[in-house]
């Protein structure tokens, strides 16, 4: 899953900062763990961009703006 999400995202321009993998319980199925990306984007319409292709592809993406939690 991991190498599928991080193809995506180069191929979207994204350019990747962090990555956690998060599987509270081991009889979870991998479907069912979590997964954190932290990544660069050229500005907020590119995020936009990356953010409706995983969408699109079936992923269940979540928007954390760091930008504006920073301020």
């Amino acid at each position: 899953m991991l190498g599928q999400i991080a193809s995506r995202l180069g191929r979207l321009g994204a350019n990747i900062l962090e990555v956690e993998h998060r599987r509270l319980f081991l009889d979870v199925p991998a479907k069912g763990a979590k997964l954190d990306v932290t990544m660069e984007t050229r500005d907020r319409a590119h995020g936009q961009e990356i953010f409706e292709a995983l969408a699109r592809e079936g992923f269940n993406p979540v928007w954390i703006d760091m930008a504006s939690t920073m301020e």
